[in-house]
């Protein structure tokens, strides 16, 4: 039987079916992190500024599907993409993560931003989601599969695939390989570069075969060179941004958004 408790409107649900010793370790340990997570990666003038361009390109994909479809979000974390995904209009949404100190942060989030309790909230393994086959229409991911290497990355899309309905769509966020190359010795001074996967366009056929997918799109956002112009320059800033949105220019961003449809 789950376990279930509740602060305010949101309640966190622990998966009693997923074992704990099935969730991936190997990830970074969160709890430590979670009061300040959002405070060290989202506050500040350019980080909000993409976050915005984040929201800008998520919404390009997610506007295709309508408010009523069953949305699951994998790898929720503090609850950011669980509100994207409201201000999208979705009125079914659930989030899963491994992390009981982040959903907590999601709970509080949720609590404050959208008091109707709409929102569900999952303790549990991306890696055994604890759904049937087909159980949503949509199933989205947002700065999570960055965390695993490529053959965890295509166990994972496999996974998030098996509880997407067919014809059902899965939307999820890649740090490009330009990234690396622009920001490997940043990375490595915040001692997170080994843990950082960065994608390639070619890398991505791998991730999404034929076989289990019809069709896929890319939407770029952040071009690298922004962190230094959009501070000095916003209006130029702004200019290079809107040329992401065009294929195959998004993969020359430092992050892309992933629509394919699941056959």
């Amino acid at each position: 039987m789950a376990d279930r408790h509740q602060i305010g409107s949101a309640v966190i649900t622990s998966a009693a079916s997923v074992p704990a010793r099935k969730v991936d370790r190997r990830i970074i340990d969160y709890s430590s992190h979670a009061p300040v997570y959002d405070e060290r990666r989202f506050e500040g003038r350019v980080n909000r500024y993409l976050e915005m361009l984040r929201f800008d390109s998520f919404r390009v994909l997610a506007r295709a599907h309508p408010p009523g479809s069953r949305v699951l979000d994998v790898g929720c974390g503090t609850g950011r993409g669980l509100l994207y995904l409201m201000r999208c209009g979705f009125r079914t949404v659930t989030g899963i993560d491994c992390t009981p100190a982040m959903l907590e942060q999601a709970r509080e989030k949720l609590a404050r931003q959208c008091p109707d309790g709409r929102v569900k909230l999952i303790e549990g393994d991306a890696f055994a989601l604890p759904w049937s086959d087909a159980s949503f229409d949509l199933v989205t991911s947002f700065n999570f599969l960055h965390m695993f290497r490529l053959d965890r990355q295509i166990a994972l899309l496999e996974e998030m695939a098996r509880v997407c309905r067919p014809k059902g769509c899965l939307i999820f966020e890649l740090d490009s390989i330009h990234k690396g190359l622009f920001f490997s010795r940043y990375l490595e001074q915040r001692r997170v570069a080994d843990r950082t996967k960065f994608n390639s366009i070619w890398e991505l056929k791998r991730m999404l075969p034929r076989s289990k997918f019809i069709r896929y799109r890319v939407v770029g956002t952040g071009f690298p060179v922004v962190y230094r112009i959009f501070s000095r320059m916003p209006r130029i800033g702004l200019r290079i941004e809107a040329i992401t949105h065009l294929a195959p220019l998004g993969w020359l961003s430092e992050r892309v958004f992933v629509s394919a449809v699941r056959r």
